[in-house]
């Protein structure tokens, strides 16, 4: 079942993100990081065999050596990243870096952009990187006020993931699902077309309570 959920869920706490995702069968732990965890803390994670890793990291992509080796040691093969509109020519070097060392690098949509690539700039991204793989972040598309069907239906072949989450436009982001008004019944022939795909809950921590109730929610419209 590729479901998994982010540590974002439970306050950027990796341990407490491995026990949750344990309590509710996910296969998938999302490592979202801000800065490079201390050697214990890999240490623990290491110890984890129960779930797969994904890694997250919410910086420059200035230390990739550095990334690959807290990848390998956590035996992490999937690497989402914010593309700044700069990095355009640096993230073909770090695609085949990255992939001759077993590793999939994917571009994730953000609702920076100004700063970052938007959903509407992955056009002239698939054209420059045709290898080039993508994660769907719905929160940010609904932010973007991007038809995600449309999306979808253009760029499929190169999505590896989705983040999912509600929203209120202009209000509140990253929510349970069912607490804000994405119309996810619109969305519903994506989710059972690509149940080959990961499924990362991405909802902030102070709604905790709700990870299983927005899981099962996930689950049923993949139809585990």
């Amino acid at each position: 079942m590729n479901v998994g959920i982010s540590t974002v869920c439970v306050g950027d706490d990796i341990l407490r993100a491995i026990e949750v995702a344990k309590k509710f069968n996910c296969k998938f732990v999302q490592w979202t990081i801000k800065n490079f965890p201390s050697r214990n803390l890999i240490r623990k994670v290491k110890k984890e065999k129960k779930v797969k890793f994904i890694l997250h990291p919410i910086f420059d992509l200035d230390k990739p050596l550095k990334i690959l080796n807290l990848m390998q040691e956590i035996n992490s093969k999937l690497l989402i990243v914010h593309l700044r509109k700069k990095d355009l020519k640096d993230i073909k070097r770090m695609q085949r870096f990255f992939e001759s060392k077993g590793i999939t690098l994917a571009v994730e949509n953000s609702h920076l952009k100004d700063k970052y690539f938007s959903i509407k700039d992955f056009k002239n991204l698939t054209k420059e990187m045709p290898n080039v793989k993508i994660v769907l972040d719905i929160n940010h598309a609904r932010e973007c006020n991007v038809r995600i069907c449309k999306f979808y239906e253009k760029f499929k072949k190169y999505i590896v993931a989705f983040h999912v989450s509600d929203t209120i436009v202009g209000k509140g982001y990253h929510l349970p699902i069912g607490y804000g008004k994405t119309n996810f019944k619109k969305l519903r022939n994506i989710f059972e077309e690509s149940k080959d795909k990961i499924f990362i809950l991405e909802i902030r921590s102070i709604y905790e309570d709700k990870i299983g109730d927005s899981l099962d929610r996930i689950k049923k419209w993949l139809a585990l």
